[in-house]
């Protein structure tokens, strides 16, 4: 019938507990959707700005002759579960007189008769490196990890299949 000031102090105590967890879990779902909706903006506005030229437009065709992929060493290996993944490299150079934010690259592995056995597209630029300035190199490393099961690679490559240029 009556409660001790030890109990009525618990209860207090225990529905603050529950109204600060509440309003944390609010705030935290407000900001959580704020940030997925600017990421999503930005995303979507920076895809439409830099989709890369690609071979047969003018900007692509003219600027490839300075842009020069110098093909390394592929290095293979099988993962714990038994798969095959290969890591194709190039070294890319930007020999131009332009700064390039945009570099698409296509790596393409291929078995002992030359036959192509499994590709992935890649963006080294922007997504390791913001931007290639004119006279600047960088590593190209591009995981190829959908090499069909019995399939046994012997070659790989890194192909320039898009670019786009700093405004």
């Amino acid at each position: 019938m009556f409660e001790s000031p030890l109990e009525s102090e618990a209860k207090l105590s225990r529905g603050r507990s529950i109204k600060i967890v509440a309003i944390t879990a609010a705030v935290f779902a407000v900001l959580l959707a704020v940030f997925l909706y600017l990421n999503h903006r930005y995303e979507s506005k920076a895809t439409i700005e830099s989709e890369p030229y690609r071979a047969g437009s003018p900007e692509f065709d003219s600027y490839l002759k300075f842009v020069e992929l110098e093909q390394q060493d592929p290095q293979g290996s099988e993962n714990l579960l038994g798969q095959i993944i290969v890591v194709a490299n190039a070294i890319l150079h930007n020999r131009g007189d332009k700064t390039l934010n945009h570099v698409e690259v296509r790596a393409v592995v291929y078995d002992a008769a030359g036959n192509e056995i499994a590709e992935r597209t890649a963006r080294p630029v922007p997504r390791v490196r913001r931007q290639l300035a004119p006279g600047e190199s960088m590593l190209v490393r591009v995981n190829v990890d959908s090499i069909p099961a019995g399939s046994v690679p012997a070659a790989a490559q890194v192909v320039l299949t898009g670019l786009r240029f700093k405004p």
